[in-house]
């Protein structure tokens, strides 16, 4: 007689485990996320400086701490899917849990004490390829407004890159620019300071223009940027 009533309890218990491990809402900066649906955060209440609720959020992929008192970053080390992250104005000083985040192309330093950090910084770099060198120094200009920009203007920069690709049908790759945005949103100075192009023309053309665009600069400062082209043929 007892054979059965052990067998009827486990299964009880095995009913109960299955109804109660469903998964559960990650709780962050005042909104709970779904762990398995959720890709993009963003919190800028300067009352936050714990990220670690975040650990589960293994599917995140743009994440917004500009303005947070967030310091440590060790709990974002497993989110490998992460391809955005805004850190300016916070107190983040080491980068180093975000070596393994191989997705990682946009990094945000402004206003943070890891950004005055060159060794650090080289050694990021070299760990994420992918990383483009789009950062900030100074004031702030949000990412997303230089890009949109730029891309609005898109053929005044490639007519630069199609007029050698004519000579040069194998001419392909990268230019960096770097150029300050005055309080008024002109561009004051542009140069070259990386490419993989090997061609002054084209360099000398990029930074030309460059000179000629106008950004909306909202935060009225002056503001460092550096952007990186890709050129190839279509």
């Amino acid at each position: 007689m007892m054979k059965p009533m052990i067998v009827w309890l486990a299964a009880l218990l095995g009913g109960f485990a299955v109804t109660g491990c469903g998964p559960s809402l990650v709780k962050f900066c005042g909104v709970e996320y779904k762990p398995e649906t959720t890709t993009r955060v963003e919190c800028n209440d300067k009352n936050v400086t714990d990220v670690s609720p975040l650990r589960r959020l293994t599917h995140l992929e743009q994440l917004d701490l500009g303005g947070t008192a967030v310091e440590d970053l060790s709990p974002l080390a497993g989110l490998h899917a992460l391809k955005e992250l805004y850190l300016f104005n916070t107190k983040v000083r080491d980068l180093s849990p975000l070596e393994g985040l191989k997705a990682l192309v946009k990094l945000v330093l402004t206003g943070t004490p890891a950004r005055r950090n060159a060794k650090q910084l080289a050694k990021l770099k070299s760990n994420l390829p992918a990383l483009r060198p789009l950062m900030f120094e100074g004031g702030y200009l949000d990412t997303r407004t230089v890009q949109r920009q730029i891309r609005a203007q898109e053929r005044r920069f490639r007519f630069c890159y199609e007029k050698e690709l004519r000579q040069n049908q194998n001419l392909r790759g990268t230019v960096v620019v770097e150029f300050t945005v005055s309080s008024t949103g002109r561009v004051s100075r542009a140069k070259v300071i990386e490419s993989t192009l090997q061609n002054e023309k084209v360099e000398a053309c990029v930074a030309e223009r460059m000179r000629w665009t106008t950004f909306k600069n909202p935060n009225a400062s002056t503001v460092t940027v550096r952007y990186q082209f890709q050129f190839e043929a279509r």
